[in-house]
């Protein structure tokens, strides 16, 4: 389990988006309060960010807890985007701690993290996963997560696409689910640095909190408020879609 954070819409700083508010992601890595199946989210932490004068985002990954890593509060005041997801990761049982695990995944344009867990991923679905995988998206996989291996099996149907990715991530969900003979809990997003897509869903299991503001031009996606203004619960099964012009809407899957 993990608690994830995603924004889109004016300029603002890293900083003032995951370190500075009350409930912040450095508070939820040592601190959540919704997490149903861990305590602490230690085990590493990630964000990637996307500019103006680049197509494809950026990316920072530690395996240190957040509030142990003193380049991520100096430089992230320096760092201003219009779009931006991060993870604090609390590493599955048997995923190992190491910098290839950490969250999010990124290939060309493309952001992707999850937070939750596929039970007896090894050996079954991890088996089913690769199977449909060409030569190169299967030696694209660094890691042993569930969840790199959903970021490739997703992004077999994402390469290459360039409008409103919302109906194959759903559709990507629902084949997943489909695989699912145990427990899966699947709240992912999904980044171009334009679309974003959020998902809350869980097979056999209930699925992690997340929450949608959107005020002041802006829609921020996390696991968990992170202050006590105005947020929104997103409903379990359901998808939610940022479009580029910062409009966000949410229906079932």
């Amino acid at each position: 389990m993990c608690r994830l954070a995603a924004y889109v819409g004016p300029p603002r700083t890293l900083h003032s988006l995951w370190l500075a508010p009350e409930h912040s992601l450095e508070v939820q890595s040592y601190a959540p309060r919704e997490m149903k199946t861990a305590v602490l989210n230690a085990d590493g932490f990630g964000m990637s960010w996307y500019s103006d004068a680049e197509d494809g985002p950026a990316r920072y990954r530690t395996i240190l807890p957040l509030w142990a890593d003193e380049n991520v509060r100096s430089m992230s005041k320096h760092l201003v985007t219009r779009c931006a997801v991060a993870n604090v990761r609390s590493a599955t049982v048997g995923m190992p701690v190491q910098l290839s695990n950490v969250s999010p995944f990124v290939e060309g344009r493309w952001t992707f993290t999850h937070n939750g867990f596929l039970r007896a991923f090894h050996p079954r679905f991890a088996r089913k996963i690769r199977e449909s995988l060409d030569d190169a998206r299967y030696g694209s996989i660094v890691g042993n997560t569930d969840s790199e291996h959903l970021f490739a099996h997703l992004m077999t149907r994402l390469a290459g696409h360039d409008s409103d990715p919302t109906g194959i991530v759903a559709d990507w969900i629902g084949e997943v689910a489909a695989m699912a003979t145990e427990k899966a809990l699947l709240n992912v997003i999904v980044t171009d640095g334009r679309w974003l897509v959020a998902v809350r869903h869980a097979v056999h299991g209930e699925a992690p909190s997340l929450y949608e503001r959107a005020r002041d031009g802006a829609v921020e996606v996390v696991s968990e408020p992170l202050d006590g203004d105005g947020w929104a619960e997103v409903a379990s099964g359901s998808v939610l879609t940022v479009t580029p012009d910062g409009a966000s809407s949410c229906r079932p899957l």
